[in-house]
């Protein structure tokens, strides 16, 4: 007897350590099922045995389906909870290793506080590829020093962009919230003198959004996600003055933006709240999209597709 049942003892231990196997992985499942096959075949003894494991293996089975449902309905939740505006997406936040992060996208001089509120300096900001923008303090030398001094700049401020989309547009706002003129024209008397007694407003204008800061502390203020569903983004910028209809002594000045869609948006400063959007260019228009610009008075000029030169008339 001892003998016969023998190998009736082996099959029994070598399927309960088989057993205890399929518990812990998968694989271990696989393998006793592959070595049923073969018993089945040679003994009629083990089939209570393999009935349960078969139970086993239906249970984990069971309970692997339990758990995929509970994760689909958890990632659906989560879902609901994070929904955002039907005109918006998510801003996916890059990832510092990104190539090129550091390649100067939009350079940009004011006169403005950048050190603190009661002296204002000439500076230098600059806007990266990788959503940072620097801000330099520039030390000018007056008109008869200059050929023996250097104009020197020194760094006062940063900001990163958390999601780090490249920055292709800065501008300055003054104390009443008009964006700061030109340089050339302030010193040739050729626009209005800005106001330098209140607080500046630095706007920042990125592929996926408009954020304005306060100046000097640079603290957040407010932003406009401008990135939709159909994945727009901003490829140009310019602030335009645009007239009244209705009245020829009325007017003001907009934020207007060019997507890679081909369409022109025009946002109120300083609340950043659009106001019209006009389809001007195919988005299939790469290179009329690249090459536009927009005049002062809301005018934009760019290359069309037969590489003739297209104008917008202004809005």
């Amino acid at each position: 007897m001892g003998r016969k049942n023998g190998p009736h003892l082996g099959k029994y231990l070598l399927f309960l350590a088989l057993h205890r196997l399929a518990v812990l992985t998968h694989t271990a499942m696989i393998l006793v099922l592959e070595f049923r096959k073969f018993t089945c075949v040679n003994s009629v003894a083990t089939y209570p045995l393999l009935e349960l494991l078969d139970s086993t293996v239906v249970h984990r089975r069971i309970a692997l389906v339990q758990v995929q449902e509970a994760n689909t309905r958890f990632e659906q939740e989560a879902l609901r909870e994070m929904e955002l505006a039907p005109v918006q997406r998510r801003i996916e936040a890059r990832t510092a290793e990104d190539s090129f992060t550091g390649f100067v996208r939009t350079l940009y001089f004011a006169d403005t506080f950048i050190r603190d509120s009661s002296r204002h300096c000439p500076s230098l900001w600059a806007g990266t590829n990788g959503g940072t923008v620097y801000a330099f303090s520039l030390r000018v030398p007056p008109v008869e020093r200059r050929m023996e001094e250097m104009v020197s700049a020194a760094q006062a401020k940063e900001i990163q962009l958390m999601h780090r989309a490249p920055v292709v547009g800065i501008l300055i706002l003054d104390g009443h919230s008009v964006p700061l003129p030109e340089p050339l024209e302030a010193a040739h008397d050729l626009s209005k003198s800005p106001d330098m007694q209140g607080s500046h407003q630095l706007l920042v204008i990125s592929e996926e959004q408009l954020k304005v800061f306060t100046l000097p502390k640079v603290s957040s203020k407010l932003k406009l996600k401008l990135t939709a569903t159909e994945g727009c983004r901003v490829r140009k910028s310019s602030v335009c003055n645009f007239g009244s209809c209705r009245s020829e002594d009325h007017n003001e000045n907009h934020l207007t933006v060019l997507t890679n869609l081909g369409d022109i948006q025009v946002i109120s400063l300083p609340h950043l709240k659009p106001q019209v959007r006009y389809d001007c260019i195919r988005k299939e228009d790469v290179s009329g999209i690249a090459s536009c610009v927009f005049t002062k008075y809301g005018q934009g000029i760019g290359l069309c597709v037969k590489l003739s030169v297209a104008s917008v008339n202004s809005f």
